[in-house]
Order: structure tokens, then C-alpha cells, then sequence
């Protein structure tokens, strides 16, 4: 059965199966018998540097600096310090900027004030807030770690550079080689774009989302979420500008052809993200080398009866793959394992010519971003597969497969 192995069985069943900073100071206060020890953060802000935006401690997760949460606002070279800080305080919370529209400056044009009001964020402890550790900490937020994070927009930027170093200054040290500040210099410009594209989207969506009572905190995820998505698309857009680069021009052009996200289908993202949110990227390949994976799914057609199967795959430390299915029969009530014999005169247009259509698995070869080619006697069956290992989102595919098991089995 040609559609037993679907990439969305096999996201279920894997979903189901796989289911310090040098910015800191402390000092410790005598009160009278018993001792407080209370911290300071020291840290920058920078699309490029941000002149008089709002900094503070997002202790409740909630993307607004409230008034009860430790805060500053930022100065000189976008440099703020938050002192009178618990440890606990210093190393839980998230650092969030908030830039206002008609008070911030951006020091790539120290002579306008911003227009339009956006959010940065960053990791605790942090030591620089841009848009890329925005990009990071959302990361975060969806279920990686902090490694994950790092690794997963590095990926998407095409670089191995420290996505948390404050590229203003990197990119014009003089100790550093020219190749690496201008390395520097390019992750400032995605910062640039990226920066617009946030702010852009902030300001034509803030008024809906109020009026549809979407929280900021969810309407901020939603956003990074869609420029992590098109980050690929800022990379080549930069590099096609070269000398010519705009960051505004650019950011124009990628909220108009790529930017998925209106007024009109605002709520519906909202909940798609939001249902997203906590599944992380699994690591296909080495699930299946190790306990293997069971995947389970269900085709129909019309006029005939649902079909279920369900089965077991493993790989071997070769990459030579076994697998296991069973389909339900309805005549023995009960499932069945299946035993798959390709008909010889049954052909298919496969990459090299005409070969025997065989969808029999052989091997498996792992991607960079953890998802792996399933690959088939026959070349054209080859998948690419990928998973998340989040149950909730295994639940919300899953349903309407329930509903076909039940009308048809009375379950």
C-alpha cells in the first residue's frame, strides 16, 4: 500500500512516541541579621543601537514591561542597567525591549525618531538585545533550547557567527580579519530588515488584534514566527542588493510578497500558531536508529472502505531500514501484517527510466535539520520526512482520523 507510510502517520506516531553572563553584579546587604543578596544587568539594545526604548525583566511572559517589573530605559549606545535584581529575578528573566513610537532613536538614523512601536527580546542574562536574539529566544519559546535556537536561525542565516555578540561593534573592530567584519556587517543588515518587517506588522496589525482581544504576547509570537519563516528570503534579498542595500526597500518588498499574516486571516493564524507553539524539530534519524518509530494512518476513498494500517520502522547503523505493517482485514475483523510482493509488470517513471514500482524501503539518509529521505526500491516513492515531537499538534491532525475510526468501527 503505496499510502501506508504518509508523512503525516509518521509526524503522529513520532509525536505520540517522542513524546553564566559577565553582564551581571551581586553584592549582599546586611539587614539586620540576615543578608539579601540583590544583582545588576548591564546590557545593550540594538537594531542599530536604541536610544531611549524601554527595558525590563519580562518576568510574567507577557511582552509588555509592566510597572511593577524591573526596568530602565535605554541610553548611550543603547546601554541600560537594571540593578536591585534577586538572582532568581537576574536568571529567569527574559530581557524585552519595547520600542516607542515618537520617544526611540535608532542610531543608523540618529536624527529621526521611530515611528512605529515594536518588541525585541533575549535570552536571561543576555548581554545584547537585537532582532536576531528575538528570533532566539522565539525559538525558545516554541520548545528548543538555547542551543537549539542558536543553531536553528544561524541555519536559516547561513552562518556560524555568535548570533548574541553585538555585531555594531564586531564589524568595526580592527583586530578582526575584513572578511569577519563584513560578516558583521551583513548580520547587521538582516538585523535591519528584520527590525522593519516587525515593526511594519506591529503597527498594521496592533488595532485588529486589540479589537479581537489577541494579547500582545501572542500577536508578538505570531510576527516572529513569520520572519523566522522568510528569513531565507531577507538573506537573498540583502545579497542581491549589495551595495545598493535599503533596509526599508527591502523589508517593503518582504511583508508584501512573502509576509503571510492580515487583518483578514489575523485570528486564524493566531490559533495555528498557537497550536504550534512548544513543538520543537525531532531528530528523525536518530529516533529511527535508536528505538525505531511506529506510525499509524488511514486513506479513503470513494465508494470504498477506509483503509488503516499501521507498522514499525527501524534503521540500522548501515542506514539499511526494516519495517514491519499490519493493515486491517475486514473479513478476519483484525489486522493483518503485510507482506508486500512488487508485480514485475507493473512499471513507473522513476529517475533513471522505466523500473518495477516497488515502494519497499531501503535505506534511510539524514538531513542537516534532523529530517531524513526515505528512500525506496523504486526512486520515485523516495520522501522526505521531518516530525515534531509535541503531542498536542499530534491531537489536532489526529481527529479527524478518530472520526473515521469510529463511524467505522463503532468505537
Amino acid at each position: 500500500m503505496n499510502g501506508q507510510r504518509s508523512l503525516l502517520a509518521v509526524a503522529i506516531a513520532l509525536g505520540i512516541a517522542g513524546c553564566g553572563s559577565d553582564s551581571s553584579d551581586s553584592s549582599t546587604t546586611d539587614t539586620g541579621g540576615s543578608t539579601a543578596t540583590t544583582a545588576s544587568l548591564t546590557a545593550k539594545a540594538a537594531d542599530g543601537y536604541l536610544v531611549g526604548a524601554n527595558a525590563c525583566l519580562d518576568l510574567n511572559n507577557n511582552k509588555e514591561c509592566d510597572k511593577d517589573e524591573p526596568n530602565a530605559v535605554t541610553g548611550d549606545n543603547g546601554e541600560f542597567t537594571i540593578d536591585n535584581l534577586t538572582q532568581e529575578q537576574l536568571e529567569q528573566g527574559t530581557l524585552l525591549i519595547e520600542v516607542v513610537a515618537g520617544q526611540t532613536i535608532d542610531t543608523d538614523n540618529p536624527s529621526v525618531v521611530l515611528s512605529k512601536s515594536y518588541r525585541l527580546t533575549a535570552p536571561p542574562q543576555s548581554e545584547f538585545i537585537s532582532p536576531l536574539t528575538t528570533l532566539i529566544q522565539n525559538e525558545i519559546e516554541s520548545g528548543a533550547s538555547l542551543d537549539e535556537a542558536k543553531a536553528t536561525i544561524q541555519e536559516k542565516l547561513g552562518t556560524t557567527l555568535d548570533l548574541t555578540q553585538d555585531y555594531i561593534e564586531a564589524k568595526n573592530n580592527d583586530k578582526l580579519a575584513d572578511s569577519q567584519k563584513a560578516a558583521f556587517e551583513n548580520l547587521h543588515r538582516v538585523a535591519q530588515v528584520t527590525a522593519s518587517v516587525m515593526a511594519e506588522n506591529t503597527d498594521a496589525l496592533s488595532e485588529t488584534a486589540a479589537g479581537a482581544g489577541i494579547s500582545v504576547e501572542a500577536l508578538t509570537a505570531l510576527i516572529n514566527e513569520e520572519v523566522t519563516r522568510v528569513l531565507d528570503e531577507v538573506v537573498k534579498n540583502i545579497e542581491a542588493a549589495g551595495e545598493n542595500f535599503n533596509p526599508s526597500d527591502i523589508a517593503s518588498s518582504i511583508n508584501r510578497d512573502h509576509i503571510a499574516i492580515d487583518d483578514s486571516n489575523l485570528e486564524d493564524k493566531i490559533k495555528e500558531n498557537e497550536a504550534n507553539k512548544g513543538s520543537k524539530k525531532a531528530d528523525l534519524a536518530k529516533l529511527i536508529k535508536t528505538d525505531g518509530i511506529n506510525w499509524f494512518g488511514g486513506a479513503n476513498e470513494a465508494n470504498t472502505d477506509l483503509v488503516v494500517a499501521y507498522g514499525t520502522l527501524k534503521a540500522d547503523s548501515d542506514n539499511s531500514v526494516s519495517e514491519i505493517s499490519y493493515i486491517y482485514d475486514y473479513f478476519a475483523e483484525q489486522f493483518v501484517e503485510v507482506e508486500s510482493t512488487p508485480d514485475a509488470n507493473d512499471m513507473v517513471l522513476g529517475q533513471s527510466g522505466w523500473e518495477t514500482s516497488n515502494d519497499t524501503l531501503t535505506s534511510i539518509k539524514r538531513n542537516k535539520d534532523g529530517s531524513v529521505i526515505l528512500e525506496s526500491s523504486s526512486s520515485i516513492f523516495n520522501e522526505i520526512a521531518s516530525a515534531s515531537s509535541w503531542i498536542s499538534v499530534v491531537l489536532m491532525f489526529a481527529q479527524s482520523w478518530i472520526k473515521q475510526m469510529v463511524r467505522t468501527f463503532g468505537l
